[in-house]
This record gives C-alpha cells, sequence and structure tokens, in this order.
C-alpha cells in the first residue's frame, strides 16, 4: 500500500466482504446485499495540523474498525475494494468478531437496541418491515 497514500487526517480501509448468503443458504443478488460497515486500516495519513501543533492519526494500521454507514469515498485497490475517509469517521476498534468487545472512538458510546416487538397488541404478527424499531437500549 505504499503507492496509494491518505493524505491529512484519512485512513485507507480494505472494506469487509458483503454477505453474499442468508442464513439459511439462500445467495443473495448483489442489489439486496447490504454494505459493509467494517474493514482493515491499511494505510494512514501523515496527521492534521492544529494551530501549531501536528496530531498524528490515532488508529494504526492493521485494524479493524466500524464506520459511519456513508462514510468515504470508494476506490478499487489491487481488486480489492477500499475507502478513503477521515479518522474521525471511524465509530470504534473492533478487539475481536464480537462486537460486544469494540472500543468506541471519541465521545461515541456503544447501546444495545431493544429487541422489536413481533406482534401488535392486539396479537397481528409483524414483518420485519413493519416492526417499529425501538428507541431505547441498554449501554454497554
Amino acid at each position: 500500500y505504499t503507492s496509494l497514500k491518505p493524505l491529512g487526517d484519512r485512513v485507507l480501509v480494505k472494506l469487509s466482504a458483503a454477505e453474499e448468503k442468508t442464513i439459511g443458504g439462500i445467495l443473495l443478488p448483489s442489489s439486496a446485499q447490504s454494505k459493509p460497515q467494517g474493514g482493515e486500516i491499511v494505510a494512514v495519513g501523515g496527521g492534521r495540523t492544529i494551530g501549531d501543533k501536528k496530531v498524528e492519526v490515532s488508529i494504526p494500521t492493521g485494524s479493524q474498525v466500524v464506520y459511519s454507514k456513508y462514510a468515504g469515498t470508494e476506490v478499487e485497490y489491487n481488486n480489492s475494494k477500499h475507502l478513503i475517509m477521515k479518522e474521525d469517521d471511524i465509530i470504534g476498534i473492533l478487539e475481536s468478531d464480537d462486537v460486544k468487545d469494540m472500543k468506541p472512538l471519541n465521545d461515541r458510546i456503544l447501546i444495545k437496541v431493544a429487541e422489536a416487538s413481533d406482534k401488535t397488541e392486539a396479537g397481528l404478527i409483524l414483518t420485519e418491515t413493519t416492526k417499529e424499531k425501538p428507541s431505547i437500549g441498554t449501554v454497554s
């Protein structure tokens, strides 16, 4: 990755692969695959200058990260999809495969959202698209 170096406080993230199958084994067309929100930092910029101080990028290469859904600019490099984004667009660092072990960055916190109800109060079963998303949760 020496030939593609992000500038300033930007980082280059190699995207994780999109889910191509459902849990039940059904193949998903590319239009139905969800856009990944995680990947590996493969290159970092030199940092930014604030006043007279130089602030280095604090996330090292090799870190597995989670980033904002609409962050960055997608680029194709070495036949793989990558994003170039600002360091501030990174939400947290994954220290294992379990999201419970994510280390949120800056002033962010991790909240486990409450489960959506499967039925209405009258007993009608709701589909995934009609379930109301809960607005409550527990800080992890």
